[in-house]
């Protein structure tokens, strides 16, 4: 997390520059004032552009053609490394809530998804990852289907005898296929 800050605090530092330089730069060959040099390069960052400030000069023009691309680039990357970073510690601390919740009669219970009264560590690992919404419940179920059909013997494990009788299958079915 404290390297997601420094990446936060990088892009912004680097946004800044990039606004004062770009906009102080077309000020000065523009001859605008400080305040509407700044106003521009913002308005320019944020792709608003009202059209009431434009660079005029032939040096001014040329410049802005390859300061906007630049500046663009660092406001998408100001943005995308906060919303990292935000995102981030909104999962950390959910994170921390899910396993600092006490464990209840009612959770035991939920967590149960086969009924027999017990929690496996399978039912616990499961429950707890659609809980720090790390997986969806979705792909986990079709994760669970996906090997209860490799478990060709249905003894809770992929074994050697699983997988020769797949290979035994797929045979069967291409020379059937072929015949």
């Amino acid at each position: 997390m404290a390297s997601q800050a420094i990446a936060a605090r990088k892009a912004g530092v680097a946004f800044v520059s990039i606004l004062l330089f770009g906009g102080l730069t077309l000020g000065f060959v523009e001859h605008w004032r400080f305040a509407d040099s700044i106003y521009y390069a913002l308005m320019t960052a944020t792709t608003l552009g009202y059209g009431d400030f434009a660079p005029t000069t032939p040096l001014a023009r040329l410049f802005a053609v390859c300061f906007y691309p630049v500046l663009v680039a660092a406001t998408g990357s100001v943005f995308g490394s906060l919303s990292t970073f935000l995102l981030n510690r909104q999962r950390d601390t959910r994170k921390k809530a899910t396993l600092d919740r006490e464990l209840t009669i009612e959770r035991i219970f939920e967590m149960d998804a086969d009924g027999n009264g017990e929690v496996s560590k399978d039912e616990y690992l499961a429950f707890m990852l659609v809980e720090l919404q790390l997986v969806e419940k979705d792909l986990l179920e079709q994760l669970f289907a996906q090997f209860d059909r490799l478990d060709v013997t249905g003894d809770g494990s992929l074994s050697e005898d699983d997988l020769d009788d797949i290979i035994k299958y797929r045979r069967e079915n291409r020379e059937s296929e072929v015949s």
